[in-house]
């Protein structure tokens, strides 16, 4: 008689380690994402676990949490931990949620295409937290990009190209296929944030890691270029993102939770969804951007890859 084929639970073969304070990480993928869990986010976060969430985010660019029952104030004071949170919302009772809405059966959306979060601003945000409302059982999820492995897997030559080049951005280009607000709240914005540029090739503040951060949703231009031959350059570097090697894909569940680095990793939400879908948003404000020649003007040491 043959021996019993040996099983594998999925759980089991996964690569995990704890953190300081004990929580589980899960890794994903090779270049992105983590599943954490062992904590209750719905309770007040204490700096140690916080500080534990921030490294894996910092390491993995993206992390996930499931079942944790967040109301409209803990998501704001989860937020507040990694910054000043940002005030954009729609609804001006709320106005730090931003409301993430898609209809069942929409195949066009203002999200799916990659992006970092609001990088129409001069000075984009840092870290941005979505938690699920409503959520199909069928699509709907949101896929994320490493834009360090992104960049990391250009050539040398396109690297030498592009490393002091910057893009150019404005919120009507960058809103322009959005069904948030209305004309005019749009055109407040406008006042707000005017037209800016930033590094096509960014380093980021914390680990010194170049990372690509043009993309085909917000990225108009490139200054000092003709705009068919930098409309070119911006769909080439975009498509990068569209490799499974640098992506993971989280698949929503109720009460879930995702945080995510914009200056680590781009998004895309997937129009599939079966049902409707709703989601709420928290942006936490971030650093001025940063290209190479900044980097280094300021004393500092570009981090290489592994």
């Amino acid at each position: 008689m043959s021996a019993q084929a040996e099983t594998y639970n999925v759980e089991d073969y996964a690569e995990t380690y704890r953190t300081p304070t004990g929580m589980t990480v899960k890794i994903l993928e090779p270049e992105i994402g983590a599943e954490l869990s062992g904590v209750d986010l719905s309770q007040p976060l204490r700096t140690d676990t916080g500080n534990d969430i921030r490294a894996a985010l910092l390491r993995h660019g993206v992390v996930f949490f499931r079942n944790q029952r967040l109301d409209y104030e803990r998501h704001v004071e989860l937020a507040s931990f990694f910054g000043n949170v940002i005030r954009d919302g729609q609804d001006q009772s709320r106005p730090e949620i931003f409301m993430v809405k898609g209809a069942g059966g929409a195949r066009d959306q203002s999200a799916n295409r990659w992006h970092s979060d609001a990088c129409y601003q001069a000075i984009p945000p840092s870290v941005s937290l979505l938690r699920s409302i409503t959520v199909p059982r069928l699509g709907g999820d949101t896929c994320f990009a490493s834009a360090v492995a992104a960049y990391n897997g250009l050539s040398d030559e396109m690297k030498e190209r592009i490393g002091h080049l910057r893009y150019n951005t404005d919120i009507l280009y960058a809103t322009r296929r959005s069904v948030h607000a209305s004309p005019e709240r749009y055109a407040e914005m406008r006042l707000k944030y005017p037209p800016c540029d930033h590094p096509v090739v960014r380093i980021h503040p914390e680990t010194g890691e170049r990372t690509l951060f043009v993309n085909e949703a917000y990225s108009m231009g490139i200054v000092g270029m003709e705009q068919e031959a930098a409309m070119a350059l911006i769909r080439e570097l975009s498509d990068e993102f569209r490799r499974p090697e640098y992506q993971v894909r989280f698949k929503w569940t109720p009460d879930a939770l995702a945080i995510w680095d914009n200056r680590l990793v781009q998004h895309y939400a997937v129009a599939n969804q079966a049902g409707d879908r709703y989601l709420e948003r928290i942006t936490v404000e971030g650093t001025p951007t940063l290209s190479s020649a900044d980097w280094k003007a300021m004393g500092n040491r570009i981090a290489e890859p592994a």
